[in-house]
Order: structure tokens, then sequence, then C-alpha cells
């Protein structure tokens, strides 16, 4: 019975340490869960948009900053997440907390970095443009909805 019991609980850690590692993960693509092409990003939203020629040139410093300051992180959070999935055979809780926090450390750094690219961005728009930023905006969300609704 203890046996089973320790098994059990060992196989809820394992659990809830995949399902964090895979929800930072996800943190730790961007917002809209993915790392961007800064080129395409600059696209869609000269598109979208219609920036002019100092805008598109602002956001693509922007995105450039954003993108080579964040190699560092990008590339640790990789290789904890290895480390993490490493451990499936031969869990290390300790170690796993540590990594862990390590994780959610980088990921809060990234959400803030994103929130700064964001506000950075929005800076540089015109009103008309911050509102059919905001448009967009609520149209992807409730394509999300749409889709987590459907299971898709």
């Amino acid at each position: 019975m203890k046996r089973s019991m320790i098994r059990a609980f060992g196989g809820a850690m394992m659990a809830g340490l995949a399902l964090l590692a895979l929800s930072a993960q996800g943190w730790s693509k961007g917002y809209g869960g993915g790392d961007r092409d800064p080129q395409r990003m600059l696209q869609h939203m000269t598109a979208k948009l219609s920036l002019d020629d100092a805008q598109r040139q602002q956001v693509q410093t922007l995105l450039q900053e954003k993108r080579q300051g964040s190699t560092p992180e990008r590339e640790r959070m990789r290789e904890l997440k290895q480390e993490l999935h490493a451990m499936r055979g031969n869990l290390d809780t300790d170690k796993a907390r540590a990594l862990t926090d390590e994780l959610g450390d980088l990921t809060a750094q990234r959400a803030l970095e994103m929130t700064q690219l964001q506000a950075g961005i929005y800076e540089i728009l015109t009103p008309e443009q911050r509102e059919q930023m905001e448009e967009m905006k609520a149209e992807r969300e409730q394509r999300r909805a749409n889709r987590d609704k459907h299971g898709r």
C-alpha cells in the first residue's frame, strides 16, 4: 500500500512538472504563443495598420532589439526544458524545483519584455492605428476562444 502511494505521488509529481514545463514553454514563445519572425510581424503590421515608412523603421528597430536581447534567455529556457525532460526516468524533486523556479523567473522576464515591446509599438501608432490594433486583438481573441471551445 505504501509503495503504491509513493508511486502515485511520484506519477502526480511528474505530471505536474510536465504540465508546468509545457505551460512555461507556451509563455516563453512570446505573446500569442510562438517565436515570431520579426520580418513577418513587421509585414503584417505594415499591411494591417498602414504603417508609414518612419513607423515601419521604428517598429523594425524595436523588434530587432527585442529579438537580439532575448537570445540568451531563450537558449537558457531551452536548456532548462531539456534538463526537466531528461528527468522523466529519474526524478530529483529538489533539482526539478530549482529548474522550474529558474524557468519561471525567465518566463516572467520574457513576459515583461514582451509587454515593454508592445507598449513601445503602441506609442508609435496614431490613435486610429491603436484602435485598429485593439480591434485586431479582439478578433484574434475571439478566434482563440472559438478554437478552444471546439477543441482545436
